[in-house]
């Protein structure tokens, strides 16, 4: 039996000024699976997770999460209906510990009063079920440790464990390798790999790496359009692909 889709976009249109970087947009993401966008520079790709995410609104179109039109809905209300995101540069409470940042997250999530954040804390249900989170992205050796004092890598992973606080259905991740090297890069992935499990991801990554490792299907934006979309390998086979993506074929040309 076929299931419906998680989120679906339809002829999602966005411009700035006379530049337009959605230019129809039609993409469904179906429930459990890893769906990854890619592109060039300019490509539109963060511009389409800010419209998912509820930060930008898009011109025209439609956007249906578990089927409810959330086009005109702003970002707290998708972030209740269970949609999360992270975003390129890493957004995080750097003078707080690791627990506390996700500690946050989850009191947001459950309607706390945020009039003192550090309260957070003492909540012992808030406190053991950061330390899951924390257990889930590989930090929970790190809990008590000042998030500012953690490494670029780590506090990615941080960024992914306050999303999960907010316990998503839907989780949109911008770039979550960015500045990476390749330990890092291999110990994220193995992060995003273990949430398939129980979260669906909308990932947008220029590490063909990252991408060949994790998704289940491929969605290529160049201009803010579609050119292709599909598995992996018929990603890498298609020849428009190769030509619209720079630096691209070389990426590819490791896995022919």
């Amino acid at each position: 039996m076929l299931t419906e889709p998680l989120l679906e976009i339809r002829q999602l249109v966005k411009s700035f000024g006379a530049m337009m970087v959605s230019a129809g947009i039609d993409l469904s993401i179906e429930p459990g699976e890893i769906h990854a966008v890619i592109g060039p520079n300019g490509a539109g790709k963060t511009t389409l997770i800010a419209q998912l995410a509820g930060e930008l609104r898009p011109d025209s179109g439609t956007i249906t999460f578990l089927g409810k039109d959330i086009t005109r809905l702003p970002m707290h209300v998708r972030s209740n209906l269970g949609i999360a995101r992270s975003f390129q540069i890493t957004s995080i409470f750097p003078g707080f510990s690791v627990m506390e940042n996700v500690a946050l997250a989850l009191q947001a999530n459950n309607g706390h009063n945020f009039r003192f954040w550090r309260d957070a804390r003492k909540y012992p249900i808030i406190r053991r079920s950061a330390l899951e989170v924390l257990e889930r992205v590989g930090l929970a050796d790190r809990a008590h440790v000042i998030a500012g004092n953690l490494s670029h890598g780590e506090q990615r992973q941080l960024e992914v464990a306050m999303a999960l606080g907010t316990r998503p259905k839907l989780l949109l991740l911008d770039e979550p390798t960015a500045g990476m090297g390749a330990e890092e890069s291999e110990r994220m992935v193995s992060v995003l790999r273990g949430l398939k499990r129980e979260h669906t991801l909308v990932l947008v990554e220029h590490d063909m790496d990252a991408v060949f490792a994790l998704a289940d299907r491929v969605t290529v934006l160049v201009y803010g359009r579609v050119i292709a979309g599909g598995t992996v390998d018929r990603i890498r086979a298609n020849p428009e692909v190769r030509e619209a993506y720079l630096g691209y074929e070389e990426a590819l040309s490791i896995y022919a």
